[in-house]
């Protein structure tokens, strides 16, 4: 890796040694004018989903395969524009999806942890009752609260017909 710094950084408590993501300019027509790839450079780009989109003012998103068609590559685009106004190009980003998986993976994590569940326990008898109880708290969880169900009237209730 000649040339290249070492990053060294830690970013939600992963290390992050280097840089995954791909960098691209298109000019107006949506041609290539700086890849930092640099493998792209003068391509046309103008009917990728990302770059079309948000050629004409909307938000521009795609995904797709990489080179080795095991991964897929998440791209965003914003415009770029002139000092009227003008949509004069677009600088997009491409990061793989492999590299965010991590990321999702503790987001999850955090949202079970601290994000709180609604859950609710039906037991036929008390003994049952209680031992749910006690396997909750032993899982953490806070905020226990039980109500007994009123007993069933059968002899006075609606009940289903027999079936011939």
């Amino acid at each position: 890796m000649t040339g290249r710094r070492h990053l060294g950084a830690n970013v939600w408590n992963f290390r992050k040694d280097r840089l995954d993501y791909r960098i691209y300019v298109t000019d107006a027509r949506g041609v290539v004018v700086y890849d930092s790839a640099g493998s792209d450079l003068g391509k046309d780009y103008s009917q990728w989903n990302d770059v079309y989109r948000t050629l004409r003012g909307r938000y521009g998103a795609r995904s797709s395969r990489d080179e080795s068609g095991h991964d897929t590559v998440m791209h965003v685009a914003a415009p770029i524009v002139d000092d009227a106004g003008r949509i004069i190009g677009v600088l997009g980003v491409a990061n793989p999806n492999r590299t965010t998986q991590p990321f999702i993976a503790a987001s999850q994590q955090e949202i079970l942890r601290k994000g709180g569940i609604l859950l609710s326990v039906h037991a036929d008898d008390g003994e049952w009752a209680k031992r749910a109880r006690q396997v909750l708290e032993q899982s953490g969880a806070e905020d226990i609260g039980t109500t007994a169900e009123a007993r069933g009237d059968y002899a006075n209730s609606d009940r289903p017909a027999r079936r011939a």
